[in-house]
């Protein structure tokens, strides 16, 4: 057994394992709150790490076979009232280097907190299928590999089909 401690790291939130290495995100808190995306190998070296966009936080991943689709929230101030919202955040990055590839931020007009819970890949599709909620509405988006919004799926609080806060995603 081994422990790997990190600097000011706020959370780890979510692995994948590919190709023996194990892919992490989360967050840090260095002057603020940064997405953050740590590679280790099976001994938990460090084998790469990248930090995201100041006032963000990744909570989910995936893989497409290709890429890395990484999936949390941003904070912006979109209406100008001086409060920023959250605003979902859904990244491609490079599986080798973590480069940004593509980013897609989605927001849909009024909403104060919104929250990316789960993203995965639809092996049929290649889809990008993103879940969580804001305010009292169950969302879920689905996107192409290109981070394209091909459909949006609403369920506000009280109307047929609300489910709640979503927390994830999984196809067989």
């Amino acid at each position: 057994v081994r422990k790997w401690i990190g600097n000011e790291v706020g959370g780890l939130y979510n692995c994948i394992s590919i190709d023996g290495k194990l892919y992490t995100v989360g967050h840090t808190y260095a002057g603020g709150s940064y997405g953050h995306i740590y590679v280790f190998d099976a001994n938990l070296n460090t084998l790469n790490e990248v930090s995201g966009r100041k006032s963000s936080e990744y909570y989910s991943l995936t893989y497409n076979g290709r890429a890395l689709y990484v999936g949390g929230w941003i904070r912006e101030d979109l209406n100008g009232d001086g409060i920023p919202e959250k605003v979902w955040l859904v990244e491609k990055r490079d599986l080798d280097t973590l480069e940004l590839v593509a980013s897609r931020e989605i927001y849909f007009g009024s909403w104060r907190e919104g929250w990316i819970s789960d993203i995965g890949v639809e092996p049929s599709t290649g889809r990008i299928w993103a879940v969580g909620y804001y305010d009292d509405h169950s969302l879920i988006v689905i996107l192409d590999r290109d981070l394209e919004i091909l459909k949006v799926i609403d369920y506000p609080k009280g109307s047929e089909g609300y489910l709640g806060q979503l927390y994830g995603v999984a196809f067989d």
